[in-house]
């Protein structure tokens, strides 16, 4: 029965759903709050409009990993735990962040092996790394999470670090 609910909640286009599972005892299932909590954590920042996975991947490159394999491993098999996303995914993360209005990363073309491509922060992407803009306001935003549609230039819902909350925008 939890598990249906979480699946129920994962999937809802109201992320409250979740917030009210994790209020309930989730014991039955040991790592459901962790997997639910870290969920959350892949909306939009309050403080930068990164999700924890971007803003990881931005912090081990502004301080010299200098390909995509360095980034995957440092912001996430050395921080993880688990292990959040597979390389795939995260090479995904980097490259929309590198096509983005005003890209937040570089990424040299050219290497058959995503993973040994070189890396790099741009001012934009220094800036919003330390707070001082928005990603989601800067290039807009059009993901899912689970059954959540983020789209324009404003996400519906925030993830707050300091509260460990999501809240509405």
């Amino acid at each position: 029965a939890l598990g249906a609910a979480a699946w129920n909640a994962f999937r809802s286009p109201d992320p409250n759903a979740i917030a009210a599972l994790l209020a309930e005892h989730t014991l039955e299932l040991p790592y459901l709050a962790d997997a639910l909590t870290r969920h959350l954590q892949q909306f939009p920042s309050t403080a930068n409009g990164l999700s924890r996975s971007e803003h990881q991947a931005l912090q081990v490159i502004s301080r010299g990993a200098g390909t995509m394999g360095d980034a995957y491993v440092a912001s996430h098999h050395e921080v993880e735990d688990p292990i959040w996303l597979g390389d795939a995914t995260f090479a995904n993360y980097l490259e929309t962040l590198a096509s983005a209005a005003r890209p937040l990363v570089t990424i040299t073309p050219g290497e058959h092996d995503q993973m040994r491509r070189a890396v790099g922060l741009t001012d934009t992407g220094r800036a919003v790394l330390e707070g001082r803009e928005d990603h989601v306001r800067l290039n807009g935003i059009d993901r899912w999470l689970g059954g959540v549609q983020l789209q324009g230039r404003e996400s519906a819902w925030r993830w707050n670090a300091d509260a460990r909350a999501l809240v509405a925008a």
